[in-house]
């Protein structure tokens, strides 16, 4: 069997966040294009995906466009996701449910539960187009705010065509956004809790970041800093541009030690934060590193692992050295052990 490496190329044709021309989302280079039927609720006509404003318990009937621009015949995959916030800081449409292990608490509705197509893949021919239908029950309560989520298309790869092991998946999403009333909803951000772990070898130190209002934050710039209570030094500081959070979600705002050790003490971890709308946040939280937890962190990076490496060359020298004796000492041997051919030859003639 060949061992395969997939790439996966995310294509987001969401002019929430990314201006995108209406209709198809062409590729001349990934082979397909997928694109969304008109709805008779699109609460802002300029946009190139769906915004609906619906009613409780209302149903609706949705549909995304495939177009199969190969000379082949091609397998598509369509997964309806709730949007959430990944660790980089970006609305993330392509992470299917049973791939997520916890939603944020404050998630009451999910696209994903209320959303649902008949089959999840399908096959189109070449050079032809193919509508799949998806259908929306509106929650039974009303609420503020949107409920936000993503249609994810993702064509398959044929294993015959796969060279050397590697292939180029492509994907496109279009956006939905529900919502039922008008009334503005205040974006919020809750510093959570301080964790401290390794990932890839190296110590980060994350502020767990939380958006529980139902609305997304754009444009979100951020300054961090983690002071030494101690001694009021500064550690470690950083910044970042132009996150986004989708609405309900948290993420992990990373501090990278890289090699170092992650130091033992009392610390504060400080967040300021703004958005494109001019919100602004600050934050803080104390938390404590024991010197067992530096220890046991620390045998789990690159630095422990160096050490470890070190104390096992040592022990395999050693253990080589003490074998080379031992061969020695047995040649030795041989060589001083006193001959025996079948004479006495100190025997003396009478």
């Amino acid at each position: 069997m060949k061992k395969m490496i997939y790439f996966v190329f995310n294509l987001f044709v969401f002019g929430m966040f990314a201006i995108a021309p209406k209709g198809l989302a062409e590729n001349s280079e990934v082979g397909y294009s997928i694109g969304i039927e008109s709805s008779e609720f699109q609460h802002n006509p300029n946009v190139s995906y769906y915004d609906l404003k619906l009613k409780p318990e209302q149903k609706v009937e949705l549909a995304v466009l495939i177009a199969n621009d190969s000379d082949e015949e091609a397998t598509f995959e369509i997964a309806l996701n709730t949007a959430i916030t990944n660790d980089n800081g970006i609305i993330d449409y392509t992470q299917r449910e049973k791939d997520i292990k916890t939603y944020d608490s404050t998630l009451k509705y999910k696209f994903s539960d209320i959303a649902r197509i008949e089959n999840n893949q399908i096959t189109v021919p070449a050079k032809q187009q193919a509508r799949v239908p998806i259908f929306v029950t509106m929650p039974k309560k009303s609420f503020d705010g949107i409920i936000l989520g993503g249609i994810y298309v993702l064509k398959n790869v044929d294993n015959d065509n796969v060279k050397e092991g590697y292939s180029n998946r492509y994907s496109f999403v279009k956006g939905v956004v529900l919502r039922e009333t008008d009334k503005e909803v205040q974006p919020e951000i809750v510093f959570d809790k301080v964790n401290k772990q390794v990932k890839n070898y190296k110590t980060e130190v994350s502020a767990k970041l939380r958006n529980p209002a139902a609305i997304n934050i754009s444009k979100l710039n951020i300054k961090a800093k983690i002071t030494d209570l101690q001694t009021g030094k500064i550690i470690i500081e950083n910044s970042a541009e132009d996150r986004d959070m989708a609405p309900n979600s948290s993420f992990a705002y990373r501090f990278d030690f890289k090699d170092k050790i992650l130091p033992v003490g009392k610390f504060l971890l400080e967040v300021e934060a703004q958005d494109r709308l001019g919100n602004h946040w600050q934050l803080s939280k104390k938390f404590t590193v024991e010197k067992s937890e530096a220890i046991a962190l620390k045998q789990k990076t690159n630095f422990g692992f160096k050490e470890d490496k070190k104390l096992s060359i040592w022990v395999i020298c050693i253990a080589l050295g003490v074998v080379l004796a031992l061969i020695g000492l047995f040649f030795v041997f041989l060589k001083c052990r006193p001959k025996k051919n079948g004479r006495h030859v100190n025997s003396k003639t009478r």
